[in-house]
């Protein structure tokens, strides 16, 4: 997996030290002054691990993580602080953050953290992925496909189904093979599965 690791901090003397300690581990860390900088150059939708200072000028650490869960992001937050009061550490971890660690920090638990933290987002990122194939495979499918797709998840034969919508069994067959085929599925063990995933779908999917 590519090291897609970044530091925000307004402190050069922090960057400079970080980017040495993780270069010696192997880690290339890009680094920026500022969140808006940073919001500007780095592609969000890639996975990655951002390190990312609390106390910034303009736009605070809590803020630019308060940005990110607005759009497409998957990378995970480690949040490095010199002192985090309890109501801010409440809120960084309540809005998703990976882990705060205060400054200064021991190389091996920052180093071990970040390897933790990429693994998450690379996880997250291809869940993401999957999940939009998902729906775009489901976009493709007709009105009646859809109404067929939810009656074969809830159990309903062949003829169940031409009952039901008022369709001739030959009929049913031909809507139901080509769902099946633009779900990409064999059987409706093997849809129930794929669609199963990804329990926020499940109003979408499952209610006929």
């Amino acid at each position: 997996m590519k090291n897609n690791v970044f530091l925000v901090d307004d402190e050069p003397g922090v960057r400079d030290a970080l980017s040495w300690m993780l270069e010696a581990a192997g880690i290339s860390l890009v680094t920026f002054p500022s969140a808006e900088a940073f919001l500007q150059q780095v592609d969000i939708r890639q996975p990655g691990c951002i390190l990312l200072d609390i106390c910034m000028p303009n736009m605070s650490g809590v803020e630019l993580q308060e940005q990110l869960l607005t759009d497409d992001n998957v990378m995970s937050i480690i949040f490095l602080t010199g002192q985090a009061d309890i109501p801010t550490t409440s809120k960084v971890f309540k809005n998703g953050a990976f882990d705060l660690l205060e400054k200064p920090v021991e190389a091996k638990i920052l180093i071990d953290t970040i390897h933790n933290a990429l693994a998450l987002s690379e996880h997250r990122a291809q869940y993401q992925q999957k999940n939009q194939t998902l729906r775009t495979k489901f976009s493709r499918l007709t009105v009646r496909e859809k109404q067929i797709l939810h009656l074969v998840l809830a159990g309903y034969t062949n003829k169940m189904i031409g009952d039901k919508l008022y369709l001739a069994l030959r009929t049913v067959e031909i809507h139901r093979h080509n769902m099946m085929k633009k779900m990409d599925s064999d059987s409706p063990v093997q849809l129930a599965q794929q669609l199963s995933r990804y329990p926020e779908f499940n109003e979408l999917f499952l209610i006929p």
